[in-house]
């Protein structure tokens, strides 16, 4: 009898009744400016709110500040042999350019050099694994740059098992690391290569080409 006489005590109040229009109103003029802020944001700096986006998206990339000019890369890629060089050719667009730029690898900082055709140039020497690098002018960094190493084909090691003509009462033997073979005439000399990398091995002898079979271990001839 209690709940029920309480709740007859109980006021309703409509939701519009509880708000407070007046300061809404009041309110609104202050939040019409970043409003017709944002919106003209969105209709003429377009790229501004997709490069923070991007940013709140990749927030465990490093992002630096953009130069007032353009870093240009002229290399069409950057694959390069294992063990070999790279020359990275690049020049600069815009207004108020700087007079030099720079090549970050592997946390050293490298001057280019201008070319003949006005363009600057660093060679990276005797790259051994995949990495990257940057250009740098001003205090300003370009992009990362990914260098692509193919590994080099490896003939780790070879040996020759020598099987002399029974008649010579020579024993067979083999011998490792090593192309000079001392055997008698008609002896029969059977090759084998371990290898890195390889898919197929040519021998030439005498003018004629043998193509070697290939095992699970490396290849035979």
């Amino acid at each position: 009898a209690s709940i029920v006489q309480k709740s007859k005590s109980l006021i309703l109040v409509k939701f519009s009744d509880a708000l407070d229009w007046s300061l809404i109103k009041r309110l609104a003029k202050y939040l019409a400016i970043p409003l017709l802020a944002l919106l003209l944001a969105l209709l003429f700096l377009p790229h501004i709110l997709q490069e923070s986006t991007h940013r709140l998206i990749h927030y465990d990339q490093t992002f630096a500040p953009k130069a007032p000019f353009n870093f240009i890369i002229l290399n069409k890629n950057f694959r390069v042999p294992q063990f070999e060089s790279l020359k990275v050719e690049a020049k600069l667009e815009g207004e108020s350019l700087p007079e030099n730029l720079s090549l970050y690898y592997q946390g050293v900082k490298y001057p280019m050099n201008l070319n003949a055709s006005k363009n600057y140039e660093f060679t990276i020497k005797n790259i051994e694994a995949n990495s990257k690098f940057r250009l740098e002018a001003r205090g300003y960094l370009s992009d990362e740059y990914n260098i692509d190493v193919v590994p080099n084909p490896i003939v780790s090691e070879f040996e020759i098992n020598i099987i002399p003509p029974q008649y010579t009462g020579v024993s067979s033997f083999s011998q490792k690391n090593t192309g000079d073979i001392n055997a008698p005439a008609g002896s029969i000399a059977i090759w084998k290569f371990e290898t890195k990398i390889v898919d197929n091995i040519n021998m030439s002898v005498n003018s004629k080409t043998y193509a070697a079979d290939k095992f699970s271990n490396g290849f035979g001839l």
